[in-house]
């Protein structure tokens, strides 16, 4: 039976500089090339079940609106047609490390998918939290202690609020996080599934 590698990728764990009081809001950054795609159909289902719920509990806590940015080429008509108050598209960018930098939670609502979630990885290596879908969790193999895990839209909202308010848990994510990043995606792990994936071992 042929044996199956995981490649992955290689990320530089260094946060962006801003700490918890100085961000706000939420980001999502990926390609909306289509309707019929993991991250238009996860965006839908966040923007239709949770945005209201989030919305809500945020104005109840805080008596303030609170910012969703969403970043990536943008084409998928469901999206342009959710545009709302609060909801902001900026399409493709040169630099995503200014939005890496003012957010204070990443979300990842994907729903069906296969591979690495790159945006999940990327998102930790800067030092925002996270909000992720179970499924998200299951292909990074992270769990509770890593990131926020939730599939029902109250339950997500939730979560997407504790770790806006609580400055305590928000820390604790982004360090956590970062560590983690540091050790699935530093080039010592590449290279040693790569080197496995063609027969060989790395001895230093």
């Amino acid at each position: 039976m042929p044996q199956i590698h995981v490649l992955g990728h290689r990320l530089e764990a260094k946060a962006t500089p801003r700490g918890f009081e100085q961000r706000h809001g939420l980001l999502f950054v990926g390609a909306l090339h289509e309707d019929n795609t993991p991250n238009a159909e996860s965006l839908v289902w966040f923007i239709d079940e949770v945005w209201p719920h989030l919305q809500n509990q945020w104005s109840a806590l805080s008596g303030t609106d609170i910012a969703f940015d969403i970043v990536g080429p943008c084409h998928a008509p469901s999206i342009w047609a959710r545009r709302r108050p609060g909801i902001r598209l900026h399409g493709a960018v040169a630099d995503l490390s200014p939005f890496f930098d003012q957010a204070r939670v990443f979300i990842v609502p994907t729903r069906y998918a296969a591979g690495i979630p790159h945006k999940a990885h990327e998102a930790a290596a800067r030092g925002v939290p996270m909000v992720v879908s179970r499924l998200i969790a299951q292909q990074l193999g992270w769990d509770q202690s890593l990131v926020s895990i939730a599939d029902d839209s109250k339950d997500f909202a939730s979560a997407c609020i504790k770790l806006l308010s609580d400055h305590s848990e928000w820390t604790a994510k982004r360090s956590a996080c970062l560590d983690r990043v540091a050790i699935d995606c530093s080039s010592r792990q590449f290279e040693e599934a790569m080197l496995a994936a063609l027969g060989f071992s790395l001895n230093f």
